[in-house]
């Protein structure tokens, strides 16, 4: 039981969500593709051509939220991974990735973009945006909210 000055749970419901996706752990991909694998990698990480910096591909920041697809766009599992570190050779790249995922990744897997709890903070939100498009530097918190809900559940605002 808490009291006035405890924060509200984040894991709410209301009667526009089908379920609670901050409880049972499902994995929606709410972001582009951002890696594609070229090669064989391992459980904890995925092999791809050199970065395109003009659509995006096969960049991905530390910290940064993704899932596994295979190239069936089928996700591999329901893990939200996170990227630790990337390092670039000539023609490819290879991004480490945490948790290790249960299979090794394979040519033609996909790296998606993901925001597990995009209303955990304000961060979690920006980075759900500004994958999604949108310039968070132009927009009040409740610009951010109304976006973020109108992209996870569109069939709400009828």
């Amino acid at each position: 039981m808490g009291n006035q000055l405890t924060p509200p749970e984040l894991n709410f419901l209301d009667k526009h969500r089908v379920k609670d996706d901050a409880q049972s752990g499902s994995v929606e991909p709410l972001g582009p593709t951002v890696f594609v694998a070229t090669g064989a990698g391992s459980t904890t990480t995925i092999v791809g051509g050199a970065p395109d910096l003009t659509d995006g591909t096969n960049v991905l920041r530390s910290g940064e939220s993704f899932a596994l697809q295979t190239s069936a766009s089928a996700f591999k599992e329901d893990t939200v991974f996170q990227a630790v570190s990337f390092a670039q050779t000539s023609g490819s790249a290879t991004l480490t990735f945490s948790p290790a995922a249960k299979a090794s990744t394979a040519a033609g897997d996909k790296a998606v973009l993901v925001a597990s709890r995009p209303y955990d903070s304000i961060g979690n939100l920006d980075t759900f945006l500004t994958a999604n498009g949108y310039d968070v530097n132009k927009m009040t918190l409740n610009d951010k909210v109304f976006a973020a809900r109108t992209l996870t559940q569109p069939d709400s605002f009828k």
